[in-house]
This record gives C-alpha cells, structure tokens and sequence, in this order.
C-alpha cells in the first residue's frame, strides 16, 4: 500500500517529488555486511542509488518508483531488515535506546532490557493506535553520552541504582523491573487526555552533537559522521568489503570496532562537515525552494569548525528542527537568515543571495578567529 504525505516507513513509502520514501530502522540499530550490500543494491536498482542516514540513525532509501515498492519491501523484509507485521515495526520504531548500550560499560546494563519489555507490552496493548505516529519512547542508560540528553515523548533515564521515567514535567522514581510499565502508564493516561498530541519531554542537558560520537568511543569503537547524511550505493558497498557490520548512530553517522577512511565519511570531530545540516532540497520535496544539498556544500567553505549551519528548502525543517547558529530558509529567490534560532525563529536577515550569505558567513568566520 502507497501512502502519501505520511511519516514514512518501510510499510507506509511516502511520495516525494523523486519518487517514494521508504526509511529502515534495523534492529538493535545493527547492520551486517550482507544487509548492507542489499541496501545498497535495492538503492540502486529501484531508486536513485541515494541512501540517506538520518538524525534519528535510521536509513532512508529515495526516487522508489511506485511499481517497484512492493518488491523492494520483500527483499528488505527477507533481509530481516524490518518486522514483517506493519504493526510491531511501528513500534520497534518508537523505542528509541543509548546508542551504546552493550558497548559502553558505564552504559546501564538494564537499558535494552527495559526496551524489550516495553516493545513487548505495546506489542500487546491497543496503546500504540492512539499515539501521534512520531510519537516515541527513550530508554537512556547514560555512559558516555551523558543522562538527560536523548529526545523522546516518554524517557526513562537511569539514575544511580533507580530510574527516572519523564513525562512533560512529571516524573517517577522507579526500580528497573517496574519501568516499562510507567512507561505505558504515562502513554495511556496521555493518549487519554491530550489524543493526537506529541509531549516531547524536556532535555535535562544539551543533546549530544555528532561531533561527540565521532573518533573514539568506549570498547575500542569508533564513530564516523556521513556528510550531509548521503551515501552513495558504491559507498555502501565499500563500506561492506571492510566492515562485517556496523552500528548506526543518532546525528547522521555510525560505529564500527574497525578504522575506516572514506571520503564521505567525517573522521574528525572538528570537520565543519559535522555541523552542517541540510534537507533533500527542490530536487527531492516539492515544498523547497533551492538546491539545499548543492549549497550546503558551498557555504561549507565559509565556516569555521564551530559554526553550526542548518540549510531548509522550507520552514518545515526537517533536517535540523532544533536551533543552529545560522539557520537559512529557502525562498524563491534567496535564503533568510535566521541567527541563534530554528526555521521558525525571527528572521535576522531579509532575503539574500547565495553569493551575499557567503560572504557573511566568510566575514563572520574571520571576526571570530581574530576574537580569539
């Protein structure tokens, strides 16, 4: 079945102006080598031959034409790239884990448990019917990446030997074993009293930026960033050839136990690279305005490594909904300028050229290294 103008999945493709949508969430956020040559050769075969890596660590699979959704959908089904129940696959979807659980060893060690017992009690709830359909569940167990910074509806964050389990501005102080069940018991309640609603509980610290999951990571692990979120089927596949699996991660990157050196991966936490978001532009959604990819990549040159850059084709901002230092909103003829702010933020700038934007942008860069 085709869906359109939906959050997609790899039961409900979504339209786009390429062709259809579908997005992967592979479980556990882990792919062998043999999954990811047939993503890469499913890309390639029925679509662009693009894949993006999204914010969210899953994978994005673009230009699908409608023919050829159903085919493409059992040949990543057989990959054991998804659940084939529509139903369960939503909500492994909405279980948002530390994407270093049973890696990091000051990671809790209850953290993918509590998940399995959550997936296991939506599995066998009408709950999940009545959610938002980005509606979504954290089980942060901290570590490296510090408590308090997954984004979700509902988080449990592990505290010492109890549980904090967040929802809006109420929380619940729990033993592990009871977790999963406060956290049905928030949804329920919430379902009930606000239907349709996102919660989106507060950060109790900043987000963890992809540049903090890049270079080394607990256990000998090391974590890359993918430019712009892109990789191309033949990237894919070289990423196969040295690799016999990998981990994806929030923030458009990955994790791998071996070294790897590719030139569309980000190596360096300090890369300007790591900081620059862009959506699919007007080659991809009909709601851009501009070429955001393309000029993404030409306002790189003018940044320095600090600089947080997020490039929209609309005010939607699907790429980077939180706030950058710079934000541009594509228009018809130019970008607005939003500084210290997200897409809906106040426009710092009336509309403004390519051309112009570089060279504020260059202008801004050397202000702040003669600062320091």
């Amino acid at each position: 079945m085709l869906i359109k103008g939906w959050c997609p999945g790899l039961h409900k493709p979504m339209e786009a102006k390429d062709g259809f949508l579908i997005r992967l969430t592979p479980p556990g956020s882990v792919l062998k080598s043999g999954q990811l040559n047939i993503i890469a050769e499913t890309a390639a075969r029925y679509g662009r031959g693009i894949v993006q890596v999204t914010m969210r660590g899953n994978l994005q699979i673009r230009g699908l034409r409608a023919q050829s959704v159903a085919t493409c959908q059992r040949i990543l089904i057989d990959a054991a790239l998804s659940d084939p129940a529509p139903s369960l696959e939503r909500i492994r979807q909405s279980v948002l884990m530390s994407p270093l659980h049973a890696i990091d060893p000051e990671c809790a060690p209850e953290t993918a448990e509590i998940a399995s017992r959550l997936m296991a009690a939506l599995a066998q709830h009408p709950l999940p019917d009545s959610l938002p359909p980005k509606f979504c569940f954290g089980v942060d167990g901290g570590g490296f990446l510090p408590v308090g910074s997954m984004v979700a509806d509902i988080t449990a964050s592990c505290a010492g030997h109890a549980w904090h389990v967040h929802c809006g501005q109420e929380t619940r102080i729990l033993e592990a074993p009871k977790v999963a069940a406060a956290m049905m018991r928030f949804a329920a309640e919430y379902a009930i009293s606000q239907p349709g609603c996102r919660i989106v509980t507060p950060r109790t610290v900043s987000a963890a930026p992809l540049h903090r999951l890049i270079g080394r990571l607990p256990a000998g692990w090391r974590g890359y960033g993918v430019a712009l979120g892109l990789l191309k089927s033949d990237d894919i596949h070289q990423i196969a050839e040295n690799l016999d699996e990998i981990r994806l991660l929030p923030g458009r990157g990955f994790m791998t136990p071996k070294a790897l050196s590719m030139p569309c991966l980000v190596t360096d936490p300090d890369d300007k690279m790591a900081q620059i978001f862009a959506c699919c532009g007007v080659e991809g959604c009909t709601h851009a305005h501009m070429d955001t990819i393309r000029d993404a990549r030409y306002f790189a040159d003018a940044l320095t490594a600090k600089t947080r850059l997020h490039v929209s084709g609309c005010r939607k901002g699907c790429a980077h909904p939180g706030k950058a230092d710079v934000t541009l909103v594509a228009a018809e003829n130019g970008y607005t300028v939003i500084k210290n702010g997200n897409t809906q933020g106040a426009e710092t700038h009336q509309i403004m050229t390519r051309e112009a934007i570089g060279t504020m942008l260059k202008s801004q860069s050397e202000a702040d290294a003669l600062r320091k």
